[in-house]
């Protein structure tokens, strides 16, 4: 499995013992697996890592993977820095410029100065 150049992997639970998987990086795609589809990769990617910075789960997962911490706590929500109001973590966007942090609201004013 090649995992250089992947900067971003989000899972989605698509149905019954499905998960896609999307990665961005050097490479950009994306795929179904099953759960130990699910795994297989976390094993590739996190190799002896005991714990990933910035979690940030969007689905209600019915059993965790065995890659995830035990002890999950959903990062706290943030607060845009354009109107104040609070934002899911996994909703928040980001950008390079103007940097800060906006909700998705604030960003499609925003973003049309850029």
């Amino acid at each position: 499995m090649i995992v250089d150049g992947v900067d971003s992997v989000s899972i989605y639970y698509e149905s019954e013992g499905v998960y896609r998987i999307e990665y961005g990086g050097f490479a950009a795609g994306w795929l179904s697996v099953t759960q130990e589809g699910v795994e297989e990769l976390a094993d590739a990617l996190l190799k002896d890592q005991s714990e990933i910075p910035n979690w940030a789960i969007r689905e209600k997962w019915t059993d965790l993977p065995g890659w995830l911490q035990e002890k999950y706590e959903p990062p706290e929500p943030i607060r845009c820095d354009e109107c104040s109001k609070e934002v899911s973590v996994t909703r928040i966007v980001t950008p390079i410029e103007p940097s800060g942090r906006y909700c998705p609201d604030c960003w499609s004013q925003i973003r049309e100065k850029y």
